[in-house]
């Protein structure tokens, strides 16, 4: 019996750790009696907010426009979505840190500049204007005014809320999605600048409701991309990523000729994928189209009765079709195979075989290490 309360002991000791650990304290300034700690530590496990340099989160500080694109784009995974026009906004450099974030969400027509051409990407952003574009992320269907009033009735502040959010606002408080401040739960306060701590609760509400809600346009940019193709047998897929293994083959076909006679090293070459490669559901892992291309590291050309050719060939990035070049290290197997076992056993004996790799010559490209692909947008991950 001592010994079974010993190990029970043990156990709830670890497990109470453990489970402290799920919420271990990320930032300086933000402890676990704070309202809003787990939300804004499941958004930072996710990495979809940040802290600062210092450590701190500033959970009381309101958010600048520029923050909250950041986030709401984040929130909703589209950091990596292609976009099919850009922004220019007089006041956001490309340099500028959110620059990629900021045209993704007037993309998704979730925030918008002004009329002057400028998006104040550091002014501050209002609850009223938080709750409306989190809202237009969803798809909710309608809401009359008197319905989103009778919503709204509980905040002793009602009547000052704009008629052009009072809808959005309705939604987001039956959807219960509206962030609560323990101190002042009973006002709405529209024009209160929106904390980064309750932008962070409202996030983490409308990321559930997207998943089986989302905008029309958020839908398409949501779906996982499927096709026909060759399928990858070992290619894994969790939530909206597919794996490639290390160590998988992939089919590919030459590009650039090549010849251990006259190839010298450090010569670039270019294997294609002229058909898509997909996983057992069909969802598309690398495209048709795609281009890899890598270097010659070592070549010995084939010379009779002295040796027979080799060839080593390492790939080094590849371009797709959604117009991405990243990283794609394996190598190919330049080996080739005898027509039967009579020339097999002239070539050991008599050597000075040579090694021709035409163009359309069939190979495949061993994958050094895994690669991670986005499968709603084709991006690969780094």
């Amino acid at each position: 019996m001592k010994n079974k309360i010993t190990k029970f002991l043990i156990t709830t000791m670890i497990l109470n750790v453990t489970t402290a650990g799920a919420f271990a304290k990320t930032f300086s300034d933000l402890g676990q009696s704070h309202w809003a700690y787990k939300e804004i530590q499941k958004l930072a496990d996710d990495k979809v907010v940040v802290g600062y340099p210092d450590g701190s989160f500033k959970p009381d500080n309101p958010a600048t426009r520029a923050e909250f694109s950041t986030m709401v784009i984040k929130a909703l995974r589209q950091e990596n979505s292609l976009l099919l026009e850009s922004f220019t906004f007089y006041d956001v450099q490309t340099d500028y840190w959110a620059y990629n974030t900021i045209e993704r969400a007037v993309a998704f027509g979730l925030i918008k500049g002004f009329p002057d051409g400028t998006f104040k990407p550091e002014d501050n952003i209002s609850k009223a204007e938080a709750v409306a574009i989190i809202i237009s992320a969803l798809k909710t269907g309608d809401l009359s005014i008197i319905k989103a009033k009778e919503a709204l009735k509980n905040y002793v502040d009602a009547d000052t809320i704009p008629d052009w959010v009072i809808v959005p606002a309705g939604k987001s408080e039956l959807l219960r999605m509206t962030a609560h401040v323990p101190e002042t739960y009973n006002l709405f306060q529209p024009d209160k600048k929106a904390t980064r701590a309750e932008i962070a609760v409202n996030l983490l509400r409308m990321r559930e409701e997207a998943k089986h809600n989302p905008n029309d346009i958020l839908a398409e940019a949501m779906r996982l991309k499927t096709g026909e193709g060759i399928v990858l047998e070992n290619a894994t897929v969790e939530d909206i990523y597919g794996t490639i293994p290390a160590g998988t083959l992939i089919p590919v076909q030459l590009v650039t000729p090549l010849t251990s006679q006259k190839t010298d090293i450090g010569e670039v070459f270019i294997v294609k994928a002229n058909k898509n490669l997909v996983t057992k559901d069909k969802y598309l892992l690398i495209r048709a189209g795609s281009n890899i291309s890598g270097i010659v590291v070592s070549v010995k050309p084939g010379r009779y009765f002295v040796r027979n050719a080799k060839m080593a060939l390492d790939t080094k990035s590849i371009k797709t079709p959604v117009n991405q070049k990243t990283d794609f290290p394996g190598n190919i197997n330049t080996k080739q195979g005898y027509k039967n076992f009579f020339d097999k056993i002239v070539r050991l004996v008599f050597k000075g075989g040579k090694i021709n790799l035409p163009a359309d010559k069939d190979l495949y490209v061993k994958l050094n290490k895994a690669i991670k692909v986005d499968l709603t947008n084709g991006i690969i991950l780094k």
